[in-house]
C-alpha cells in the first residue's frame, strides 16, 4: 500500500465499535510517548477524558451520520469491472475500507469539543497537538489531492439533478416526489453495468454515508449534485473538500445549542476517530510532517 494511505482501512471495525472503547482507551493510556520523538510537538503521557465521572443530568443522544456499514455493504456488492473502475478514478483506498460502524459518541464528541474550527488542531492537552489538514485527510483515507473544487450548484440546478437522477434510475417505485434512498442506488449497481450513472450512484453512496454526510440518511440533493461528472474526480482536491466539510461541521458543533438532549453529528467522524486513535498510538504521526 503506498504512503498516502498508510493507516486507515487496516483498522478492523471493532476499533471503532461502543462495545470496544474500553479496549481502545486502554491502548491510549498504554501508549509511551516520550517514546517517539514526533514533529512538531512531542506526546507526553497523558490521562485522557475522564471517562469514570458521570454528570447529573440525563444523558445526552447524538445522532452520528457517517455510516459507513451501508458503504461497506455496497463494495461488496462491485463485480470485477466496477471495482476497477472506481480504482482507476484514484479511490482504491477506500475500497479497502473494513470500519463498518462509529458507535463510540463518548469518544467522538470528547475528540470533536476539542477540535477548534479555526486552525482545525486537535488539542488533548498543553503541548499536546494534532493539526487536521487537506494533506492529513489524504493520507488518511487516500483521496485525490489537488486540482479543482467540486462545482457548486444552484438550487434550481439541484431540483433538475434530482429530477435526472429518477428518470436515469427508471425504477417503478421512484416519482419525482418519492425519497431517493441507498437501496435504490444498490439496486441500480447491482445491473453490473461500468457507466455514469454507476459511477453516480456509487459516489452518492460514498458522500452521504462516509465524507460529506447530511441531516438525512436518503439521499439529498447535495449528494446528488457533488456526484455529477464522476469521471473528472481524479482531477478534483477531494481532500480540501473533505476538510472544509468537516470544518464546517465542527464549526456547527461548537456553536450548538448544549441545552437539547438530542444533537446531531455531521462530518467524516471515521476520519476523526481512526486518525486521533492511530496517530496516538504509533510513531506514524512523524511522517506527516
Amino acid at each position: 500500500m503506498s504512503r498516502s494511505a498508510l493507516f486507515t482501512w487496516s483498522i478492523k471495525s471493532q476499533c471503532v465499535s461502543n462495545s470496544c472503547s474500553a479496549f481502545l482507551w486502554s491502548i491510549i493510556f498504554s501508549c509511551h510517548f516520550q517514546s517517539y520523538p514526533l514533529y512538531p510537538m512531542h506526546f507526553y503521557p497523558w490521562q485522557g477524558p475522564p471517562l469514570l465521572k458521570r454528570s447529573a443530568k440525563p444523558s445526552q443522544s447524538f445522532n452520528i451520520r457517517c455510516n459507513p456499514s451501508d458503504l461497506l455493504f455496497t463494495i461488496q456488492l462491485l463485480n470485477h469491472d466496477q471495482y476497477a473502475a472506481i480504482e482507476a478514478l484514484g479511490f482504491g483506498h477506500l475500497l479497502m475500507m473494513q470500519i463498518d460502524a462509529v458507535e463510540s459518541s463518548d469518544l467522538l464528541t470528547w475528540i470533536m469539543d476539542r477540535v477548534s474550527p479555526v486552525d482545525m488542531i486537535i488539542r488533548i492537552g498543553p503541548g499536546k497537538v494534532l493539526p487536521i489538514t487537506p494533506s492529513v485527510i489524504h493520507m488518511v483515507l487516500g483521496l485525490p489531492k489537488g486540482g479543482s473544487t467540486i462545482p457548486s450548484y444552484s438550487r434550481m440546478e439541484d431540483v433538475q439533478f434530482r429530477k435526472q437522477m429518477i428518470s436515469d434510475l427508471n425504477q417503478e417505485c421512484l416519482s419525482d416526489d418519492d425519497p431517493i434512498h441507498i437501496s435504490n442506488l444498490q439496486e441500480e449497481i447491482l445491473k453490473g453495468r461500468v457507466d455514469s450513472l454507476f459511477m453516480r450512484c456509487f459516489f452518492m453512496i460514498v458522500f452521504n454515508c462516509l465524507l460529506f454526510p447530511t441531516s438525512s440518511s436518503n439521499i439529498d440533493s447535495s449528494n446528488i449534485s457533488k456526484s455529477m461528472n464522476p469521471e473528472l474526480f481524479s482531477a478534483v482536491d477531494m481532500s480540501q473538500s473533505v476538510f472544509d466539510d468537516l470544518q464546517a461541521s465542527i464549526r456547527i458543533w461548537h456553536g450548538r445549542n448544549k441545552e437539547q438532549f438530542t444533537h446531531t453529528i455531521y462530518g467524516c467522524a471515521v476520519f476523526l476517530i481512526v486518525c486521533f486513535l492511530y496517530l496516538i498510538s504509533s510513531h506514524v504521526f512523524r511522517l506527516l510532517y
